[in-house]
């Protein structure tokens, strides 16, 4: 076929044609709704290879620290603690929420660090107490001072600290890793994790999905938000304040961060290759030739691509 029957024969059938490639662009448009923009750089390593397979294994494993942080403020410490209380049931329910830390059990915390790992957390500049608080002398007075405890009615809670820690040395690992984290550690107040001056409480919160799914994310959070509402409209709690940070926030702050600069860059192009072309072309008569087959060519190739 020459060229001019070619161009003829597009001269015949330009309604067909502009028809047909507009159908096939509004078809091409529907692969937009199932963009996912994946920012998981583990999902970019080749499968299927032993090296990779197992470094991503070691990884899920031992190198992520997926945790969303949930901050409650707004509030007394009375009615922080009660809405801490409700909403950790509710969001360990969750079927998005692998686990909840809202409080810790500070005795079995003590008796598992200051217990069995009782002389891990003595530092070498406490040897010299340690060789006096050992010396027979003051072994003698501490018994003394255990005696009188014991021998007080009703106190279960003395009788156990003494039973545990009779020669005091617990007290004294105890006071040496308090020193050590000094006012970088939050405070333990009744088990919570509180801040210094008692305004704000943190719960730790281990999803099921992954930091990098965001439309995971994105469904975990609306779940989130949900139980929260929930929450705050049966205690009557309206004014505490409730906020996330950790690695799924990042997560989703990336993704919105990258469609932003996504949209940008692609209606700059077509902007600047249409003013190229207006440049050339020196009027504006030549730029519906141009826009259209470019859109049409460029929703084609992503649908290709998907």
């Amino acid at each position: 076929m020459s060229y001019a029957r070619w161009v003829a024969g597009i001269a015949r059938h330009h309604r067909a044609i502009l028809a047909a490639s507009a159908a096939l662009a509004v078809l091409s448009l529907l692969s937009l709704t199932r963009l996912r923009l994946d920012i998981d750089v583990l999902n970019m390593l080749p499968r299927g290879q032993p090296a990779f397979d197992d470094f991503k294994a070691f990884v899920a494993d031992f190198g992520k620290l997926d945790e969303l942080l949930v901050l409650v403020d707004g509030g007394s410490a009375i009615e922080l603690r009660g809405f801490v209380d409700a909403i950790a049931p509710r969001l360990a329910a969750l079927d998005t929420i692998a686990d909840v830390h809202a409080r810790i059990d500070t005795t079995q915390v003590m008796d598992g660090i200051l217990g069995t790992y009782l002389f891990n957390y003595l530092p070498e500049d406490a040897y010299a107490q340690v060789r006096e608080q050992l010396s027979a002398e003051n072994i003698d007075r501490q018994v003394e001072i255990d005696r009188a405890i014991l021998s007080a009615p009703f106190d279960l809670t003395s009788t156990r600290a003494v039973a545990d820690d009779p020669l005091g040395l617990r007290r004294l690992a105890g006071q040496h890793l308090a020193d050590a984290y000094s006012d970088a550690a939050p405070a333990l107040d009744a088990g919570y994790f509180t801040a210094r001056d008692g305004g704000a409480l943190l719960v730790f919160v281990r999803p099921k999905t992954s930091a990098f799914d965001v439309p995971a994310i994105e469904h975990l959070m609306d779940e989130i938000s949900g139980a929260v509402a929930a929450t705050q409209h049966e205690l009557g709690a309206s004014g505490i304040r409730v906020r996330y940070t950790g690695s799924y926030l990042f997560a989703l702050e990336d993704a919105a961060t990258f469609k932003a600069d996504i949209a940008r860059y692609t209606i700059l192009a077509l902007l600047g290759v249409l003013t190229i072309f207006y440049l050339g072309y020196g009027n504006l008569r030549a730029l519906p030739f141009v826009t259209y087959p470019l859109v049409v060519t460029t929703l084609v190739t992503f649908a290709l691509s998907l």
